[in-house]
């Protein structure tokens, strides 16, 4: 059988789907002359990454999702794009280790990512099983079923494994740390990650200005790797009335600068809050203390203005994931300036950003007053990740990278 469907669009767009291939109920969902076919799962849409410029299109609904490059302007000062991504040399066998992540579920996205480059990926967690069975114990089930899978290149995420445990690997299996996050004190990242990290091939980092200070300390090839989106927990969503308000911020209560503007956010406009720690710190109720994917959405398509406000403004190219999160789920996003930003986003066309709390509360009430505004400049930020900053990208950039391979088509640079 064949569904089809027309949506609200400035020109109508008619998609045709093969029903059959999914076996779960399924329903079209058309908006701006994109359009996504979307599965009832978790009680959330998640399209399957399918753009139609014009006219009536036949596809394959399969679950790998392939970015296609969309037709949104790229930031003046961008550093690099990606035009198109190739495909890897041959099919790699990857070992992961990592913990769950329940929150950001970012090992699942890394997995994803591979996946759809047809790379086979073996997740093992040896903290969980060194907590079931013991470390020894687990440590050893760990490396002997890893072993067991032949991989081609071993992949950590942050520094969840111990260094006497990689040690039970043969050298010269590539080793790749992944570090997404930044240190409390960025000149001194701590023991645990550089005794990792030094034993790794290539650690890739998601703060530029921490390439040189792992380089200092002794890394032995270091690598900067921007974050991404999953397009398929990464979303527009349903909105929800406990988190319909004027100002949104997801993150936990850090900072003082941070405090401060939640602060005087909070006492302008109808603030939802959600993270641990405001009740302690400011006396200011969360709306909700854990937020996951599936609530991430809710909260940008029911929030006008999302917040950003990094730990830290001083570090070039580091900024939260929640960045790339907020726009991929399709929210208005008002963030922090920190060095570099201007290479990925474009002010007042992907995101808007501020330098101070009086300029962020003065940004605040301006776009409060203008709905389409603040609506085209979500949807550009929404097309834009989509189309160039996935985990696809970031998977394939990791692959290419630790093997020396070309990843991408071609890469144009800024005049």
């Amino acid at each position: 059988r064949v569904g089809a469907a027309a949506g609200r669009t400035d020109q109508q767009v008619v998609v045709a789907a093969l029903a059959q291939a999914l076996e779960q109920q399924e329903h079209l969902h058309l908006a701006a002359g994109e359009a996504h076919l979307a599965v009832d799962m978790d009680d959330a849409q998640r399209p399957l990454g399918i753009h139609l410029r014009s006219g009536l299109s036949w596809f394959s609904p399969r679950l790998d999702y392939h970015c296609r490059v969309m037709t949104n302007g790229l930031p003046p000062r961008a550093v690099a794009r990606v035009d198109e991504l190739l495909a890897p040399s041959k099919p790699r066998g990857i070992l992961f280790f990592s913990k769950h992540k329940s929150h950001t579920r970012v090992p699942s996205h890394l997995i994803r990512g591979f996946q759809s480059q047809g790379h086979r990926v073996l997740w093992l967690q040896p903290s969980r099983l060194s907590k079931l069975f013991g470390r020894e114990l687990g440590e050893a089930f760990a490396s002997r079923r890893g072993l067991a899978f032949r991989p081609d290149l071993i992949l950590i995420y942050k520094h969840d494994v111990s260094p006497e445990f990689l040690r039970s690997f043969p050298s010269e299996l590539p080793r790749v740390v992944y570090y997404e996050d930044l240190p409390p004190d960025p000149n001194a990242p701590g023991e645990r990650l550089l005794e990792v990290a030094r034993q790794s091939s290539l650690l890739f980092t998601t703060a530029g200005g921490m390439v040189s200070i792992f380089e200092r300390l002794g890394v032995p090839r270091v690598a900067y790797l921007r974050g991404g989106c999953d397009p398929l927990d990464h979303v527009q969503g349903r909105r929800r009335r406990a988190f319909e308000g004027e100002v949104a911020f997801i993150g936990k209560a850090f900072g003082e600068e941070r405090v401060e503007l939640i602060r005087e956010v909070a006492s302008r406009f109808d603030l939802k809050l959600c993270g641990v720690g405001w009740k302690e710190t400011t006396g200011l109720d969360p709306t909700r203390a854990h937020v996951y994917p599936k609530q991430y959405r809710e909260i940008c398509a029911s929030s006008r203005i999302v917040l950003g406000v990094d730990a830290r403004d001083d570090v070039y190219l580091y900024f939260s994931n929640r960045t790339w999160l907020t726009l991929g789920c399709g929210g208005f996003l008002l963030t922090r300036y920190i060095p570099g930003l201007e290479e990925f986003f474009t002010n007042h066309e992907h995101l808007v950003w501020f330098h101070s709390t009086q300029e962020a509360l003065e940004l605040i009430d301006h776009y409060l007053k203008l709905d389409l505004e603040r609506e085209r400049i979500a949807r550009a930020g929404y097309d834009y990740v989509h189309a160039y900053h996935t985990f696809r990208h970031a998977t394939a950039e990791i692959i290419g990278t630790a093997f020396g391979e070309p990843w991408h088509r071609g890469v144009r640079r800024a005049q």
